[in-house]
Formats: C-alpha cells, sequence, structure tokens
C-alpha cells in the first residue's frame, strides 16, 4: 500500500535534536506515512540514532550519502518519495501530533493548492521559547511578501507539498545557497496557491551557527537572482531588493532573540539572551537596555 503522505527529512549533524524530531513525526495523530531520511554526510552521530529508530518502524526509510548540500539531498528525498503528498520536516525540529493530519484533510477541500504551512514557534537549542513566528496565510500576501525578497512567509519545515508540482517545476536550484526555498515557492505560486494554516504546528529550531550566519553575501546574492527570474517570467518590473550588508554579529543575533522574546513576554528566554549578549560586549548600550528591560518584564 502506498501511503497518503511522504515525510521527508534532510540530516545533517543534528544529533542534539534528531531524536526528537523523529519521535514527533511518528507520535502524529495521522499515522498513514512514510518517513524517508537521508543523512548527508553527517560526521557526528545522527545516521546511526536515526537508523535505531528505523528498526523499531517500518515506516521508516534511511539513506546515507557523501556531503551533497541541502539541495541535492532534498531533490534526492523528492525522487524517493511513493505519496502523492511531501510533508517537509528538519531533524532539529518538532512537528506537533495534530500537523500532519491537519494539512491532508486541508489539501483534500483546496484543489487548486500546491503548498500549506503552519504558524510556527521559534524555540532555542534547549527548547525555550522565543516567539511565535506569524506568517501571512493568504497567496496572495504570501507571494508577495517573497516577490520582494522576503522570507519565512512559509516556514519551509512546517510545508506540505504536491509531488507532482514540484516535479513538474524540476525540484530544488542546486546552484543556489539558502534561496533554494524562496525559489521553489514562488515557482510554486505560478501553478497555484499557497497557505499558510492559521494553526500553531510546529517547533522552529534557531541555531547560532546557522547557514544565514556562515554565508549571508552568498544567499544575499542569490535571492537577488531569484527574484529577477521571477519578475521577468511575470512580465513585471525588476526590483532591486534592499539588503543590509554588514556582517551578522552573533552579540546582534542574541539581542534580537531577547527583544523578540520580550515582546512575545517569553521573559526567562529574553534574560537568558540578554546575559549572553553582555557577555559578548559588555560595554554595548544597547544589549544593557535590552538587559534592563527583560529584567523589569517589559
Amino acid at each position: 500500500m502506498i501511503p497518503l503522505i511522504s515525510v521527508l527529512m534532510p540530516v545533517y549533524n543534528t544529533e542534539s535534536f534528531i531524536s526528537q524530531a523523529i519521535e514527533s513525526i511518528l507520535n502524529q495523530s495521522f499515522s498513514d506515512f512514510e518517513l524517508i531520511i537521508v543523512d548527508d554526510g553527517s560526521t557526528d552521530n545522527s545516521l546511526a540514532i536515526a537508523k535505531q529508530y528505523e528498526s523499531l518502524d517500518s515506516r521508516i526509510k534511511i539513506y546515507s550519502q557523501t556531503n551533497q548540500g541541502i539541495s541535492k539531498t532534498r531533490n534526492y528525498l523528492v525522487s524517493l518519495a511513493s505519496s502523492e503528498y511531501l510533508a517537509w520536516m528538519d531533524s532539529d525540529d518538532v512537528s506537533m501530533p495534530l500537523r500532519l493530519g491537519k494539512q491532508y484533510d486541508y489539501f483534500q477541500n483546496h484543489e487548486d493548492l500546491v503548498a500549506i504551512g503552519t504558524k510556527s514557534l521559534m524555540v532555542d537549542e534547549q527548547d525555550l521559547p522565543i516567539c511565535v513566528w506569524e506568517s501571512p496565510l493568504e497567496h496572495e500576501e504570501i507571494d508577495r511578501w517573497h516577490i520582494d525578497g522576503g522570507g519565512g512567509a512559509i516556514i519551509f519545515p512546517s510545508a506540505m507539498m504536491r509531488k507532482q508540482a514540484v516535479q513538474n517545476l524540476g525540484g530544488f536550484d542546486v546552484n543556489l545557497t539558502g534561496a533554494e526555498d524562496l525559489s521553489l515557492f514562488l515557482m510554486l505560486a505560478e501553478v497555484g496557491k499557497l497557505e499558510n494554516m492559521n494553526e500553531l504546528l510546529l517547533h522552529y529550531r534557531q541555531h547560532i551557527k546557522s547557514i544565514s550566519h556562515t554565508d549571508k553575501d552568498k544567499i544575499l546574492r542569490d535571492k537577488q537572482v531569484v527574484v529577477d527570474g521571477a519578475r521577468k517570467r511575470r512580465g513585471i518590473n525588476a526590483q532591486r531588493l534592499s539588503f543590509d550588508s554588514k556582517p551578522i554579529r552573533i552579540v546582534d543575533t542574541f539581542t534580537k532573540w531577547g527583544w523578540w522574546a520580550l515582546k512575545a513576554r517569553n521573559i526567562s528566554t529574553s534574560r537568558k539572551y540578554a546575559r549572553k549578549a553582555i557577555l559578548l560586549q559588555p560595554f554595548n548600550f544597547h544589549v544593557w537596555k535590552l538587559f534592563v528591560c527583560s529584567l523589569r518584564g517589559y
């Protein structure tokens, strides 16, 4: 029997989180799925941990390869999927128990839909809540966000897609870094509808060593290429995207998370990142301002 959903999980060096990610899929209320995991040349124990679960649940299928990068790995995952619907899942995130069922049911009532995401709670490496990421819900606003070069209109690991639509578009562009998701969403919007469910169905892990910190310049250049291509396909005017070219500093990220957490009333998380920022830059006025505000709770 072909499962109704293929859950696709690329893995690279997430030994601290992969068990939680896999278990969040196995604990779904919707059970008719396959979980396909591709380890992209991890140098830690991620693959060994995943294989322990493969021996316990026949729905899990694990493959490994030398490091190919995220786009090639995602394309490989799509090629392995047997289902009509692809549910993306990162190996450091957590899906809420109702996620797959709610997204599948939504697809059954929306024939023009090609991809749907959900609200996501941003959490740190210790599972402390930062804030809920409030994504736009309707197609027009999501696509407008994307065509202006914005990220996060659909949190990618919260997305479920129609496999045929992804394959018809050629999948992910392997020449892109960090903008491959944006490219696919822009193309999908040209053949069907994109939406977000107004329900919090994913915990979205934030890492200080994420690709957005380590390869910012390439990401920004690729975003411009992707947006230029989409605007040309649609016959609309080119637009030079406005980017902050300054390097992303760890202290700036800690400070940002601290303010986001404070605004969301996650006070302990805010205080945590205020302290971390102070340790990095003890003479920075802005991090002390965050610290004082986090102590006050507003």
